[in-house]
């Protein structure tokens, strides 16, 4: 598993295929990074991300590792309005008092609408991607 690290990896290509390479025959890499490049913002910036990607490209980053793609999706896409919201205001921080503010708005009463709207938006629009490759 690797979860919200790669957009913090400036060469993404190479950590994808050393982690390919640590896999059996049969297994699994399930990768997890945010999503979009258009919800790239200074959130993004403070939090060390180089980068939000497409389903698309995720998808590709495994198969030039040597991994076949088995999914590759978005998801949370409440969380990705708001993350687009965001954009129009300028944070100094991650702790500051607005932003835990919508984290704590958005895990109380948004995270089950969202869930709701994966399955109509997983192809279209998530504030992550979720992406599984098998080692052939």
């Amino acid at each position: 598993m690797c979860l919200n690290v790669l957009a913090h990896i400036q060469d993404h290509g190479q950590a994808v295929k050393n982690l390919a390479q640590t896999l059996v025959r049969d297994g699994h890499l399930l990768v997890i990074v945010p999503a979009l490049p258009m919800l790239y913002n200074d959130l993004d910036r403070l939090a060390g991300h180089h980068r939000r990607y497409r389903r698309d490209e995720l998808r590709d980053l495994m198969v030039q590792a040597g991994l076949e793609p088995v999914r590759a999706d978005y998801f949370n896409p409440v969380g990705g309005l708001g993350w687009w919201a965001n954009r129009l205001v300028q944070h100094r921080s991650l702790n500051d008092t607005a932003v835990n503010s919508q984290i704590s708005l958005f895990d109380r009463w948004l995270v089950p609408i969202s869930r709701g709207l994966d399955p109509v938006t997983r192809t279209l629009f998530g504030q992550s991607v979720l992406a599984i490759g098998r080692k052939p």
